[in-house]
């Protein structure tokens, strides 16, 4: 199978919980789970499929690599840092300028 999707992953450090409305059904084992972050990078033709069969399936996807698995394509991962943060807040500005400080 032909690799066209990559993510950038974390181990994660907080313990996750399977729920059942209001009580935990199940503890997750943190070693066979990650946390993504982006960039993801994706072919631009299986994303124009992607794009394609969720609109016509009205399916739900959380971002454009869970499309690519939505096609039955493998996503690869590698490992990312930490201090990649994705800024969208004025809260994430003031982190990143702590971040290149210290590199500084």
């Amino acid at each position: 199978m032909e690799l066209t999707s990559i993510y950038l992953f974390f181990s994660l450090l907080p313990q996750k919980e399977s729920l059942d409305g209001e009580f935990v059904s199940k503890t997750l084992k943190r070693s066979t789970l990650i946390e993504v972050h982006t960039p993801q990078v994706c072919s631009v033709d299986d994303l124009t499929e992607g794009f394609v069969r969720v609109e016509k399936e009205n399916l739900e996807v959380t971002d454009d690599v869970s499309i690519i698995e939505l096609l039955g394509k493998k996503v690869k991962v590698t490992r990312g840092e930490y201090t990649n943060i994705k800024v969208t807040t004025p809260e994430d500005i003031d982190v990143a300028e702590a971040i290149l400080r210290d590199r500084a």
